[in-house]
């Protein structure tokens, strides 16, 4: 079954809130779809979203619904992510993330990703700033990545 912009977009507001994260509706996902450079992954309980340039990728989003959450939901869906960014070959996959976000820290370093810069300041919608971190993974030619 192919995931449509609708689809993908509730899952979004489901995981971030009605108003969404990062201001991604249906017609941002309908266009990512369209876009050979972007590779989507979606499950019945969530989503994760990477662009593609050359042989890297950008972790764009990630999310689970509420309800899924903390269930080792968005630890597969990051790995069949990398599997199918592996088979376009990719070779680095980075990402930034609120230093406040522990959920999504925790599940990076999980599936292997390091921390490699901060941008101070960066996420500055609420009272006080906060920080981006940066992380990276690197995927090894032919590996098989595990769950």
């Amino acid at each position: 079954m192919t995931p449509t912009a609708k689809r993908i977009a509730d899952l979004h507001a489901d995981a971030f809130g009605a108003a969404g994260a990062h201001g991604w509706g249906e017609s941002d996902f309908a266009r990512a779809l369209a876009d050979p450079r972007y590779v989507i992954e979606v499950t019945h309980d969530g989503y994760a979203v990477a662009l593609v340039t050359l042989d890297e990728a950008e972790l764009v989003l990630i999310g689970v619904s509420r309800q899924a959450q903390k269930s080792g939901i968005g630890r597969r869906i990051l790995t069949s992510l990398h599997d199918r960014l592996q088979e376009r070959g990719v070779l680095r996959v980075f990402l930034e993330v609120a230093e406040t976000n522990d959920p999504a820290k925790a599940l990076y370093a999980s599936a292997g990703y390091r921390q490699t810069g901060r941008r101070p300041g960066y996420y500055s919608g609420g009272r006080v700033p906060v920080d981006a971190l940066l992380y990276e993974k690197t995927i090894e030619p032919g590996a098989h990545l595990p769950l």
